[in-house]
């Protein structure tokens, strides 16, 4: 099967790096290469890789809708998180629509966990309780601090792209 441009560019060289919550260890490694590509993404580009539907372009489109106002992409952030159904494309969304949209991240969040795989349900829980919902199961220390280093890497992400 071909690969788009889109893919060859976007996805290809980084999403092995910041599927799951890959981003809080591994992130750095691709990190400046990241972060010089990104800032080269389109606003046609990111909507293209959150609507297409596969996931690895969809981890990628998460990333890199960091680089626009929620205005812009948080729409789209919002819709590919409730559709997400598992562990690898659901945490770099929850930290994009929370990095992005806040409190209106909830209703998504809590349609991505309706239909979740048990992996990425830890991360949903814990980004439902980073906005003072209430999550389905209790939620751990080590499972709130799993998200706020992916928060963390997310919103250094946000800042390095929209610096220039």
């Amino acid at each position: 099967m071909a690969l788009t441009p889109r893919e060859t560019t976007f996805v290809v060289p980084f999403y092995l790096n910041l599927m799951r919550l890959n981003a809080t260890w591994v992130g750095d490694e691709v990190w400046d290469d990241l972060v010089q590509v990104g800032r080269t993404a389109e606003h046609d580009d990111v909507v293209w890789l959150l609507r297409v539907g596969a996931w690895r372009p969809v981890v990628m489109g998460a990333w890199l809708s960091l680089r626009f106002d929620p205005g812009q992409v948080g729409t789209d952030v919002l819709a590919a998180l409730s559709a997400s159904e598992g562990s690898l494309t659901a945490p770099p969304l929850a930290a994009a629509a929370v990095t992005l949209t806040e409190l209106s991240a909830a209703p998504a969040l809590r349609d991505s966990r309706a239909r979740a795989d048990g992996a990425s349900c830890v991360v949903l829980d814990a980004a439902l309780e980073s906005l003072g919902e209430e999550p389905r199961r209790e939620v751990t220390p080590e499972d709130l601090e799993a998200f706020a280093q992916l928060l963390a890497f997310a919103r250094r992400l946000r800042d390095a792209l929209i610096a220039a």
